[in-house]
C-alpha cells in the first residue's frame, strides 16, 4: 500500500461532493431523489450572460488570461465593491479564482501555517475545517445554537481568541442556517477583533444578494472601517446569478495577502476560464433585474 502525506490523513473528502455523488448514484438506480447537497439555484443562467459568453467564444477570447483575472473583470468587481459595500480596492487587491471555494482555499494556503488556529462558528459550510487542515493549521469551533439565531456573540468570540488565532471565518448570510448579522452585531464583533491585530477576517459573502431579512446586508469592513486592512471580502457569481457551473469567485483584501493568494493560484490552476470571466463581467455590469426576480421567487418558496 502506498503511503500518502501525513497532512492528508487529517483531511476528509468534501462532504458536499459525497452527498452529490450518492444522489447521482441513487438517481442512476432509478430512485426519485431530490438532492440538497449543494447550493444550486433553481434557475438557469440569465440569457444576457449566456449571450455574452457565446459572443466571446465566437470572437476568439479562448486564450490564457492574467493569473488573477482580466483587468475588465477586476474593474467590474472594484466597482461592485465600491457601490454595494463601500469598500475601496486597487487592481492588485483583487483576485479572481475558479469559484469562491478556490478563493477561500487560496487564502488558507497563503496565510496559515503550522501552529496557527482558525476560528469557525458552527454550524458552518463543510469545507472550512479541511481547508484549514490542508494548510497545516488547526480549526477551532464556536458552537452556536438556535437560541441566538445561529449567530455568535462578542463574548463567544472573545472567549475563543488567543495568541495562536490567525483567521476567523465570518459567513453572513450563513450557509447552512441563513442567519445574517445586523449592522449593530457586526460592530460589536468588530470591537472585539480590534484588540487582536494579527487576526485576519475571511468575510464569506457569497449569499449577499440572496437575502430578504429585515436588516440590510453589511460587510464587517464596511461598518468597522478600522478593520479594512484585515478583511478579505470573498464573493462570486455562482449563487446570485445562477452561475454555479461557470466557476468564478473573487476576493478583495490587503495587498500582501492577495499577492500570496495569487502565488498559490499560479502554482495550482493558473487563470480562471476566459469565457467564464467575460460572462461574469456581464453579470456584474449588466442589469440586476434578474437577481431581484430570483430573490422574489425564492421568497415565495420560503
Amino acid at each position: 500500500m502506498h503511503q500518502v502525506s501525513e497532512r492528508m490523513n487529517r483531511v476528509l473528502p468534501s462532504a458536499t461532493s459525497a452527498v452529490l455523488n450518492l444522489a447521482a448514484k441513487l438517481k442512476e438506480e432509478g430512485k426519485d431523489i431530490i438532492s440538497l447537497g449543494a447550493g444550486e439555484p433553481d434557475f438557469d443562467t440569465p440569457l444576457h450572460i449566456k449571450e455574452a459568453a457565446i459572443k466571446a467564444i465566437k470572437d476568439g477570447h479562448t486564450k490564457y488570461t492574467a493569473i488573477d483575472g482580466t483587468l475588465t473583470l477586476k474593474k467590474a468587481i472594484i466597482n461592485k465593491f465600491k457601490q454595494d459595500n463601500d469598500l475601496i480596492y486597487d487592481y492588485d487587491q483583487i483576485i479572481v479564482s475558479s469559484g469562491a471555494k478556490q478563493t477561500l482555499f487560496n487564502l488558507c494556503m497563503g496565510l496559515l501555517q503550522h501552529g496557527d488556529e482558525a476560528i469557525i462558528p458552527s454550524p458552518y459550510w463543510v469545507s472550512y475545517p479541511d481547508m484549514v487542515r490542508i494548510a497545516d493549521a488547526t480549526p477551532r469551533f464556536i458552537d452556536i445554537g438556535i437560541e441566538s439565531n445561529f449567530k455568535m456573540s462578542p463574548k463567544m468570540l472573545k472567549d475563543s481568541l488567543n495568541n495562536k488565532t490567525r483567521l476567523i471565518f465570518l459567513n453572513s448570510p450563513s450557509n447552512p442556517t441563513g442567519s445574517c448579522y445586523t449592522k449593530k452585531e457586526l460592530i460589536e464583533i468588530g470591537d472585539v477583533l480590534l484588540n487582536y491585530p494579527n487576526v485576519i477576517i475571511a468575510s464569506d459573502d457569497i449569499y449577499e444578494k440572496i437575502h430578504w431579512g429585515k436588516s440590510k446586508f453589511y460587510n464587517i469592513g464596511t461598518v468597522v472601517p478600522e478593520l479594512n486592512k484585515r478583511v478579505v471580502a470573498i464573493n462570486g457569481v455562482s449563487k446570485c446569478y445562477a452561475m454555479t457551473g461557470w466557476r468564478i469567485g473573487y476576493a478583495g483584501g490587503p495587498r500582501e495577502i492577495i499577492t500570496s493568494m495569487k502565488t498559490v493560484q499560479s502554482q495550482s490552476t493558473s487563470n480562471p476560464s476566459s469565457i467564464s470571466q467575460i460572462a461574469a463581467t456581464e453579470a456584474i455590469n449588466g442589469s440586476q433585474d434578474c437577481v431581484k426576480n430570483m430573490v422574489i421567487e425564492y421568497k415565495k418558496k420560503e
